[in-house]
């Protein structure tokens, strides 16, 4: 396994990934292209990412901007700016066949990818559901965001997933490529209900699975489901 730090510009930003090269004699010849949750960075995913690059993934991990902990630079200051942020990391591999792959906000962010990249032939989705605002009375949720929205520059957590859910999520009713939406029993942030109702709105093959973790462990906790989906999904010739 090699790992690469890789940076990819704009006009608006640069986009910091690490490139997760897998063992020429395991390479499955298929990109995994991921993106974490609001309050973190790609470190929250290095578990996840080594994992499936160990059983012979490519994987190119990104740090979206506008997060303290990550090494981009500029600031994210809408949605869409998740997809260009995908699109732009999408230059750190040459290849063709690309599973996207994201946690919450970075889930929403592949969802509203799927649909437009043409190199995109599966997706990934955990801990998201189709209305992430559902528990927003809760004040631990709230609580939660506001804590979050600290390690972002200059954003509003509660308004931007808000956004997420009107304009990413809509994108889950075009996604025709095979999709595996993964939620945890003890989120308390995304329920279960809603995951359910995000995996209905895909078009294409789709796999629901509900694993018992809460909402930051699920990356981790569905490695092995994750693995398992690709390998039975795109198996090598």
């Amino acid at each position: 396994m090699h790992i690469q730090r890789v940076e990819q510009s704009n006009a608006h930003f640069t986009i910091n990934s690490l490139v997760y090269t897998p063992d020429a004699s395991r390479d499955r010849g298929l990109t995994v292209l991921m993106g974490h949750g609001f309050s973190v960075s790609k470190h929250h995913l290095d578990g996840l990412a080594s994992y499936l690059c160990y059983f012979g993934y490519e994987v190119v991990n990104v740090d979206f901007p506008g997060h303290k902990m990550g090494g981009s630079r500029g600031s994210l200051d809408h949605p869409v700016q998740l997809i260009e942020s995908l699109k732009l990391a999408r230059r750190c591999t040459k290849r063709d066949n690309i599973v996207l792959l994201g946690h919450s906000m970075g889930a929403a962010a592949a969802v509203g990818a799927a649909t437009e990249m043409d190199e995109a032939i599966g997706l990934v989705a955990l801990g998201m559901g189709a209305n992430p605002a559902a528990r927003f009375e809760d004040k631990i949720v709230t609580s939660t965001l506001e804590w979050g929205a600290l390690y972002v520059e200059d954003l509003d957590g509660k308004d931007f997933l808000t956004r997420i859910k009107s304009e990413l999520l809509p994108h889950m009713k075009n996604v025709t490529v095979p999709s595996l939406v993964i939620g945890g029993t003890k989120d308390y942030i995304i329920p279960a209900q809603e995951v359910k109702k995000l995996a209905e709105m895909a078009q294409g093959p789709r796999t629901v699975k509900l694993l018992d973790c809460t909402h930051s462990d699920l990356p981790d906790v569905a490695k092995k489901d994750i693995r398992q989906w690709l390998e039975q999904t795109y198996s090598i010739d």
